[in-house]
């Protein structure tokens, strides 16, 4: 498209050419549309055109590996592109269209004729250049101080809201902080909540309502949300820790105050992201005191449940006896009990409650003594196993129940008359003929159905016997293979250890679990009763 002599004589460094000179400059160029976005020339590639730009704005840019960086926006009158036409050297940096734009190109010979011809319009146009970089470079100077300003800011801002522990003191300062940050008039916090779905204000519940629209936009996008309407400016960013969106934060301004920019957004985005660490450290905060107060709980029933296992076992003429109780967590469901009964006799009393934790534990305290009650009032262990039954059936709830062997020990006669209410059988080790026999079961556990009917059975002990009574934690201890430890292996401990006392029985016993499951954790409480039929004259 040719040009008018008229057009190139708006250039400021052309004006000085005479009338005949710029007419045969307008001969030699022409004008050229590039719609917006169309890239002029890249960067480090040779150039071969002078640019003039007629109308529309051009982006000078450098291009990065992840982003690229805004040098100038040149306005119409500018001119750009006659460095690399002078030294020689590729193009430092490219240009865009910003918007649609009209160019006049001057191609390189003529643009090296023309200022040899005139020296003076290399100077003018060296002088633009030269002011127009030094006008960027204060630019970019100012955008870097205020930058480094905002940064400071940040910073200091993150500090401030990291200090406190407490989610509520957390948020509002997350809010005051983004007020001040943003040079907001207001601000508010909206939290996701994962069991209503919805966003909420949990400084002010009736915020939650107010911006519903970019507070909603940003948590669903998670990008900042501007709105400078004409009642009200409003900027929203998302919160999120680690791509998981954790709720929304926004800042208001008065209607007359200045709009909100995209620069602006980003601040409040970073801010957002600083606030969702805050938020968690408030939350993890909140977790740890409710964990040390729920330990200081379970240390407590831990114990009181150990005020509950008898400390040492009593002294039974002609027996020796012993017990061990070790919980896999920090409280039990099982337990043991040694109950004197009265004219010599003992009452010897193993349990397990079906469940674990804290509920287990309760359960636990209230079936001990209602066993240690019945026996003391029952004449024979069938009375008291079903007098106990009744009881624990009446206040069972969410199916619990408790197995459990109750022995009745006459230490004159060597006799134990003993009920096994769906318990573990104990292992009977026979001293006379070598022999290891099981005390089967004799009834269902306790807790079941208050109807049940037990039937007890009776063994006559002889001198050098061992009882081994234990809950399933024993054989069911696992190791790093998942194998059991098993019944076949505590009968080649108890046969190893036949004539030990029954204190040595109980830790050689809890010795080879321990070796079994190494470094593997317990997965249930280990719990046992040794009794051991002694010499006559012991």
């Amino acid at each position: 498209m040719a040009v008018n002599p008229r057009t190139l004589r708006a250039f400021p460094f052309l004006r000085r050419l005479a009338d005949a000179d710029l007419a045969r400059l307008a001969s030699q160029v022409g004008e050229t549309h590039y719609p917006a976005g169309t890239l002029i020339f890249p960067d480090r590639q040779p150039g071969d055109r002078f640019y003039l730009l007629k109308a529309g704005r051009v982006e000078i840019f450098k291009p990065t590996p992840h982003t690229q960086v805004i040098l100038n926006v040149l306005q119409p009158g500018e001119h750009f592109g006659e460095m690399s036409l002078l030294d020689d050297q590729p193009r430092s940096a490219a240009a865009r269209a910003a918007t649609d734009v009209a160019l006049i190109e001057i191609s390189k010979p003529i643009f090296l004729a023309l200022v040899q011809r005139f020296p003076l319009l290399l100077y003018q146009a060296a002088h633009v250049s030269d002011e127009r970089l030094r006008r960027r470079d204060r630019d970019l100077i100012n955008q870097l101080t205020a930058h480094n300003r905002q940064l400071g800011k940040l910073y200091e801002t993150s500090l401030d809201i990291s200090r406190h522990r407490a989610r509520d003191a957390a948020l509002a300062a997350i809010v005051e902080r983004a007020v001040a940050l943003l040079n907001g008039s207001a601000g508010a916090i909206h939290l996701f909540d994962p069991q209503t779905h919805r966003l909420v204000a949990p400084l002010d519940r009736s915020r939650g309502t107010r911006s519903r629209g970019v507070i909603g936009r940003a948590f669903a996008t998670g990008a900042p949300v501007i709105e400078n309407r004409r009642a009200r400016r409003e900027l929203a960013a998302p919160i999120c820790l680690d791509e998981k969106p954790l709720g929304a934060l926004v800042v208001y301004r008065a209607p007359a105050a200045a709009a909100f920019t995209p620069e602006q957004a980003q601040l409040l985005l970073l801010f957002a992201n600083q606030a969702a660490i805050a938020i968690e450290n408030a939350r993890l905060h909140a977790l740890a005191l409710e964990k040390a107060r729920l330990d200081g709980e379970l240390c407590a029933a831990r114990a009181m449940q150990r005020s509950l296992i008898p400390t040492r076992a009593p002294r039974v003429p002609g027996f020796r006896l012993a017990g061990l109780w070790r919980p896999a967590r920090e409280v039990s469901g099982d337990f043991y009990d040694f109950i004197s009964l009265g004219n010599g006799c003992w009452g010897l009393v193993i349990a397990d409650v079906c469940d674990k934790g804290m509920p287990a534990a309760l359960f636990m305290a209230t079936a001990r003594s209602v066993v240690r009650a019945s026996a003391r009032a029952a004449l024979t262990a069938v009375g008291a196993v079903e007098h106990a039954n009744r009881v624990i059936a009446a206040d069972a709830s969410n199916g619990m129940f408790i197995t459990l062997f109750l022995g009745i020990l006459d230490p004159r006669a060597r006799r134990l008359e003993y009920v096994n209410a769906g318990h573990v059988p104990p292992l009977w080790w026979r001293a006379p003929n070598a022999r290891l026999e099981r005390l089967s079961r004799t009834g269902i556990a306790l807790g079941v159905d208050a109807e049940a009917r037990y039937e007890s059975r009776a063994i006559e002990l002889a001198e050098g016997d061992l009882l081994l009574l234990y809950t399933d934690g024993v054989a069911d201890a696992l190791n790093v293979t998942d194998a059991h430890f098993g019944e076949a292996r505590l009968a080649r401990v108890l046969k190893s250890g036949a004539s030990a006392e029954a204190c040595a029985v109980v830790r050689a016993v809890d010795r080879a679990v321990s070796d079994f499951v190494g470094t593997c954790a317990l997965v249930d409480d280990v719990t046992m009763v040794a009794v051991r039929c002694a010499a006559s004259s012991g």
